[in-house]
């Protein structure tokens, strides 16, 4: 991880963002049935990955004039769902990452944000238009 910003500069010439979009979600079973490897999985993806790509990413962000890191969250962050306990930990933790990062760059060129999708079908739907129905 740590090579991949010079990787991206030397590709693109300067970076002026972040997006961690990348997510899972756990098998839907209680929190009792899940094995370590699968909540590790989870965190490892939802969590480890924003925070490694911010650690990374960001010496390099601090040093352009405007740059943004937006993190993905979800609002299973917010409510419990049954069958989604970790995922729902990792994406609180998500939240809580960037509200963080937000407020300890405040007083940098670098905005935070993070984003609260809903629901989200794992595969598109076909496009509208003519012959498509609405």
């Amino acid at each position: 991880m740590a090579a991949l910003p010079d990787a991206v500069i030397a590709a693109h010439g300067q970076i002026d963002g972040l997006l961690n979009i990348a997510g899972i979600i756990q098998r839907f079973v209680p929190f009792a049935e899940l094995d370590y490897l699968d909540i590790e999985k989870v965190m490892d993806v939802n969590f480890w990955g924003v925070v490694n790509t911010c650690k990374a990413f960001l010496p390099v962000l601090l040093t352009r004039p405007e740059a943004a890191i937006v993190n993905v969250s979800s609002m299973g962050g917010f409510a419990p769902v049954p069958g989604q306990t970790i995922y729902g930990a990792s994406k609180a933790a998500v939240k809580l990452f960037t509200e963080g990062l937000y407020a300890e760059l405040r007083t940098t060129p670098v905005a935070v944000t993070v984003v609260f999708p809903g629901a989200v079908s794992p595969s598109p739907r076909p496009s509208r238009g003519p012959g498509r129905p609405a």
